[in-house]
């Protein structure tokens, strides 16, 4: 998250059901809403940082970022 530095959580209304892959969605939404108003001065440190993870995060991060970013 460090990579997009305009990330933000907004919880208002769900904390009771947070969790790490609602933050991981809310963060793919965020990165997808930037693209489409052509905000992508930060998209080649973000992918950079989601392909880190996919080589050498550990089983839980590979499928939070599959499941999480790149599928939602």
């Amino acid at each position: 998250m460090a990579a997009f530095p305009g990330f933000h959580l907004d919880y208002e209304g769900r904390e009771a059901w947070h969790s790490d892959y609602l933050t991981v969605g809310m963060f793919a939404s965020q990165a997808v809403d930037a693209a489409r108003n052509g905000m992508l001065d930060d998209f080649p440190r973000l992918f950079n940082a989601v392909e880190q993870g996919l080589k050498a995060g550990d089983e839980a991060a590979r499928t939070m970022l599959v499941a999480g970013f790149l599928e939602d």
